[in-house]
């Protein structure tokens, strides 16, 4: 699911240390995904190594981010328990068991990293590898014990 085209709130982090916040498209038209990419050659560049964001457009069925629509607040409870939520999850303190109360129509989306599933197929091919050498080595081992009984005849 690409997420670039959505608009919100991010946080950058080093080491899971949150660094920065910022918001993405809601004073202006830019993206989260144009606001990451300035962050990888701006004055955090190389300073942070992982994101969390929390946007504002629906996802739609195709998977697709929604268009930006006005966004109506129903009352300040719920305006609080929002900015909490959000709060919580980017800052994660240590002293709060709960976590953001944002509602029912909330989701979550977990990223997962693609670079994982390459370094495990990489490892995957390396062992094959090793399989069909100790294989090769396990034939050639028998070999020589037939050659040399035969030599000894």
């Amino acid at each position: 699911m690409d997420f670039w085209k959505q608009t919100g709130i991010y946080a950058l982090y080093a080491k899971y240390d949150l660094i920065y916040v910022g918001q993405a498209g809601l004073s202006d038209q830019s993206y989260l995904g144009n606001r990451l990419k300035h962050h990888l050659t701006d004055d955090l560049a190389g300073r942070w190594d992982m994101f969390s964001w929390f946007g504002l457009q629906k996802v739609k069925a195709n998977n697709e981010v929604g268009r930006r629509a006005k966004l109506n607040v129903s009352t300040k409870a719920h305006l609080a328990n929002v900015l909490e939520g959000i709060i919580i999850e980017v800052a994660e303190p240590p002293m709060n068991s709960q976590k953001g109360r944002f509602g029912g129509r909330v989701e979550r989306y977990i990223q997962v990293d693609d670079s994982l599933d390459s370094e495990h197929e990489a490892n995957e091919k390396i062992l094959q590898r090793i399989d069909k050498l100790g294989e090769k080595v396990v034939k050639t081992k028998e070999q020589m014990k037939r050659a040399i009984k035969k030599a000894l005849k």
